[in-house]
């Protein structure tokens, strides 16, 4: 099951809701502000909401990672962004 949120830009994002008890709820990093929560789904995402690249749950860290061409977690290339997954 995943928590989904509004971004301030009307993106909507995805959280496992296992990481709730660890990190808490989402924080708008330009508001610093909780994000809104709309819901929960049990639907897994598929892409990034930020540049489109298939993300999976990283087994290893326990968040979203960007996957490679061979659908591995990639956890070396720096794109700017989290992995956060577009519902």
């Amino acid at each position: 099951m995943w928590l989904v949120y509004r971004a301030s830009d009307g993106r909507t994002i995805q959280q496992p809701w296992q990481d709730i008890q660890d990190v808490g709820t989402l924080i708008d990093p330009d508001s610093g502000e909780d994000r809104a929560m709309l819901g929960w789904t049990a639907t897994a995402p598929q892409q990034c909401s930020g540049c489109d690249t298939e993300v999976s749950l990283d087994p290893e860290s326990g968040s979203y990672a960007h996957l490679d061409e061979a659908g591995n977690p990639d956890r070396w290339i720096d794109r700017g962004h989290y992995a956060e997954p577009r519902t």
